[in-house]
């Protein structure tokens, strides 16, 4: 069989540089190539973190990690570096920065940020860009002071760290931009949860309704704001401090049980009240009782009982002044006159229980209750009219006719 012919030494030379040439032209090589101008390189930025008086920069008196964080003027983690002490941070060069140190982790609470000498201006800012040509920024010993909110570099920085030419808004003066802040107003209360983000007089954290702080329970709290002493703060519903009859009967909530004898016929009454409510004979914590009938318990501590009942049936009216014991229930039952609001029985001894709920269900705007309204007329009518003998009740109903 004869062999195939080969081919001559100057054509596989030619076949050679073709090959060299298409090599040459893929990877952008040759004078004139194509590939476009580099990116710039990264500015080196390092530094050393250092405690503060007697305390480190953590959230604890030994040494504890924090995280160094750069976010760009569009609120992007660009680089982080956790640590106790010495750090390293790679940046790109054409955008504008804020250095942040944050408690143990890049997402913890922030501690502080880097505060930079402010041009022209005795304050300082803490929004930086690089100035142009800088490769390396050394920040030497930074000191955090957590009470301020500032960190602080043993070296003055206005070479390399130049202020940016954008304007940034930052709200709370903190130095840290709202566009990175994540408390724009510096009420303690994440932009996240803060119904006025920009307010920082109205720290209103999101709970179970909406961001509405024109209606009669602002902070949704279950409080109407008219008995609410924090009415823009959901964790708090009463104070003490400023009105104790209202923390009295969030206190009287709940269910009741009292037992009484009338000659030989034992009685036990049930009551369940669920609303503060604020009407124009006062305030009262309403309810109904055992039948559905409306019932309404006022605070009578300063006249010799914990508490005064009233509810009204089809025939007669009752009244229940009582003490409480923690869950035992002490007092005394009169039959009343549902039109005068005379007491038109004796006086029968009672005992029961209460059990307690957590906090009022919900309150309402001031409005005249008609079992609220009828207790005042009982204590109006006994103004004129002979009274109980019982010291207690006597002193009851001088204490809250109405003069």
């Amino acid at each position: 069989m004869p062999r195939s012919a080969q081919p001559a030494p100057f054509t596989v030379l030619l076949w050679l540089a073709a090959a060299l040439i298409t090599l040459l032209t893929a990877c952008g090589g040759g004078g004139g190539g194509g590939g476009g101008p580099s990116a710039p390189s990264d500015v080196t930025v390092t530094g050393t973190l250092a405690t503060t008086g007697t305390s480190a920069v953590g959230s604890q008196a030994a040494a504890t990690t924090v995280a160094v964080v750069a976010i760009d003027g569009e609120n992007r983690v660009v680089d982080s570096a956790l640590t106790e002490g010495a750090f390293t941070l790679l940046l790109p060069p054409d955008r504008d920065y804020c250095l942040l140190f944050r408690d143990r982790t890049v997402s913890g609470a922030t501690l502080g940020v880097l505060a930079l000498p402010a041009t022209g201006s005795a304050g300082s800012r803490g929004v930086f860009a690089f100035a142009p040509g800088t490769a390396t920024v050394d920040l030497g010993t930074i000191t955090l002071d957590r009470a301020t909110g500032r960190a602080l570099s043993n070296q003055a920085r206005t070479a390399e760290l130049v202020a940016p030419a954008a304007i940034y808004t930052d709200t709370d003066g903190d130095l840290i931009p709202d566009v990175v802040d994540r408390d724009d107003d510096g009420d303690t209360v994440a932009d996240g949860s803060d119904c006025a983000p920009l307010d920082g007089s109205r720290s209103v954290t999101l709970t179970t309704g909406g961001c509405v702080t024109d209606d009669e329970d602002d902070d949704d709290d279950g409080v109407a704001d008219t008995l609410d002493a924090a009415p823009l703060d959901p964790s708090v519903q009463v104070d003490a401090a400023s009105d104790p009859d209202v923390v009295r009967l969030v206190d009287a909530l709940g269910h009741w049980s009292l037992t009484f004898t009338i000659t030989t016929t034992t009685f036990t009454d049930t009551f369940d009240f669920d609303l503060v409510q604020e009407t124009e004979a006062g305030l009262f914590a309403s309810g109904t009782n055992g039948y559905g009938s409306p019932a309404v318990i006022d605070v009578a501590g300063s006249v010799g009982y914990d508490y005064a009942i009233y509810t009204e049936g089809p025939i007669i009216g009752e009244a229940y002044f009582v003490d409480v014991s923690g869950a035992t229930v002490t007092g005394v039952y009169y039959q009343t006159d549902p039109d005068t609001g005379a007491l038109t029985s004796n006086g029968y001894s009672l005992i029961g229980s209460h059990t307690t709920v957590a906090v009022a269900t919900r309150s309402i705007e001031p409005a005249l209750d008609p079992a609220a309204a009828q207790l005042q007329r009982l204590e109006q009518a006994h103004r004129d009219r002979r009274t109980p003998s019982d010291p207690a009740i006597q002193a009851f109903i001088r204490n809250l006719m109405v003069p």
